[in-house]
């Protein structure tokens, strides 16, 4: 999305379970970790703008102890893990609602100026650029074609683990994440 002035987020199709708009993944003592978001009232066909978290489970306090527990000696934690856990205690009612907050912080942290837009009703062809499917949560990172990642120094192991979070990247590298993404785009798609 770095090339784009604009985000276009499609939230009239189906919510499917099991994909990047309910989970992330940071890496932890005991490797790469998935927090994912509790989803309540499943149904079939449910449209994405529908789906209403669940805050039956301590989601919100096992989140942010897995994050701080991983994260607490990065170099940038103390800068930026108020401000997303800030963003997480608001309880928002809708999936949603919170991916749109965390998705405008995540561009303040990156220093990306961006419109962010919703689709009126299911486009199933868009106008644009179709990333949608573009990056599933069940396909080995490896094979993308958009981008490849460029290593960056981890608070665990010797090994990079890629396909993290932002959390991760913003962490460990603070000011410099928007520059280690650009220099692992290798998406052919320009604006």
């Amino acid at each position: 999305i770095r090339r784009f002035d604009q985000i276009k987020l499609e939230v009239h199709a189906h919510f499917v379970k099991q994909t990047y708009r309910s989970r992330s993944q940071i890496n932890t003592a005991s490797g790469p970790h998935i927090l994912t978001i509790p989803i309540s009232g499943r149904k079939n066909h449910m449209p994405e703008f529908e789906a209403r978290i669940d805050y039956h489970s301590p989601w919100i306090i096992n989140h942010l102890r897995t994050i701080t527990s991983a994260y607490k000696n990065s170099p940038y934690y103390e800068h930026y893990f108020p401000e997303l856990e800030q963003v997480l205690n608001h309880r928002h009612q809708f999936l949603l609602d919170l991916n749109l907050e965390l998705l405008t912080l995540c561009l303040k942290w990156l220093g990306w100026e961006k419109e962010i837009k919703t689709t009126d009703y299911y486009q199933s062809e868009p106008e644009e650029f179709d990333f949608r499917d573009l990056l599933k949560a069940k396909d080995n990172y490896l094979t993308r074609t958009i981008y490849k990642p460029v290593p960056y120094q981890q608070v665990f192991g010797q090994a990079f683990a890629g396909n993290l979070s932002l959390i991760d990247l913003i962490c460990c590298c603070g000011p410099q994440a928007s520059l280690i993404l650009q220099q692992s785009d290798i998406c052919e798609i320009d604006n």
